[in-house]
């Protein structure tokens, strides 16, 4: 049983890694450059990709495609893929079910 605590409890805080990094990488992109911001995407995509769960993984290869985008300079692209992988990731529902952050 404490194992099984242990998973969850290691998903949980992958998961809250994941989504606040990538929010504040959002949120503060404007102040690095393409490169930087899509290092940063990457490092996320493998937070997602450790866990034991096809829609993280799912997230993770969005989240490497968005880097792709940005590093070929398809911002545009970049935020779409962003918007996705936020508003359907995992973690980003709350208890009741409601989204709690989507970028806009």
């Amino acid at each position: 049983m404490d194992d099984d605590k242990n998973k969850i409890m290691q998903h949980d805080v992958l998961c809250a890694m994941a989504r606040q990094n990538c929010i504040a990488m959002l949120e503060t992109r404007s102040i690095f450059d393409n490169e930087t911001v899509a290092g940063f995407c990457e490092f996320v995509s493998t937070l997602c990709e450790k866990l034991d769960d096809s829609a993280c993984k799912d997230q993770s290869a969005t989240c490497r495609e968005a880097a792709r985008a940005l590093r070929r300079g398809d911002t545009k692209k970049y935020l779409e893929l962003c918007r996705l992988a936020c508003s359907t990731c995992p973690f980003s529902k709350g208890q009741g079910g409601e989204d709690e952050h989507v970028i806009q």
